[in-house]
């Protein structure tokens, strides 16, 4: 009796822990589709001709970016880059997305209108292909990650019997 109730135990864990590793992929697909919106409204915004203080204020209070922890108005408005570096290095995304977006954030509103618009939309391209490609195989790494999750387990529960 003893023996079963840990084999179910073990393969209980062993599904855990497939699904969690499975979540990893689709967290990083959120948060990419959320730098991209984000880009997409700031793009809007500085068609509309708004200020880059006004751009600010309306993202920190618009919500809707939860998964975005640099969106906090001291970070924006405040002189301290480096904050505002150190905030979007923690997103856990590559290192070539990190660089492209604190560049175009510590230069937003240091250029025309027009300028920021079109560095706004190169960005918003980027990431636009960036959230197709990890599209393709952010389902298929959860779909691997649960799968070898269940098989660990039932192959630990197994070697326990």
């Amino acid at each position: 009796m003893l023996r079963f109730i840990g084999c179910a135990l073990l393969a209980a864990a062993g599904t855990a822990g497939g699904w969690y590793l499975g979540e990893k992929p689709a967290a990083r697909y959120r948060l990419i589709c959320a730098l991209t919106e984000l880009v997409k409204e700031v793009s809007v915004m500085l068609g509309a001709y708004m200020p880059t203080s006004q751009i600010f204020e309306s993202l920190c209070s618009g919500g809707g970016y939860d998964e975005l922890s640099f969106l906090r108005r001291e970070l924006l408005t405040s002189s301290d880059r480096q904050a505002l570096i150190s905030a979007v290095g923690e997103l856990e995304i590559e290192d070539e997305i990190k660089d492209r977006l604190a560049r175009f954030l510590l230069q937003l509103g240091s250029s025309e209108m027009q300028q920021e618009r079109t560095r706004a939309e190169l960005l918003y391209t980027y990431l636009k292909a960036e959230q197709e490609r990890t599209a393709l195989t952010f389902r298929s790494k959860r779909k691997l990650c649960r799968t070898l999750g269940i098989l660990s387990g039932a192959f630990a529960a197994v070697m326990l019997i």
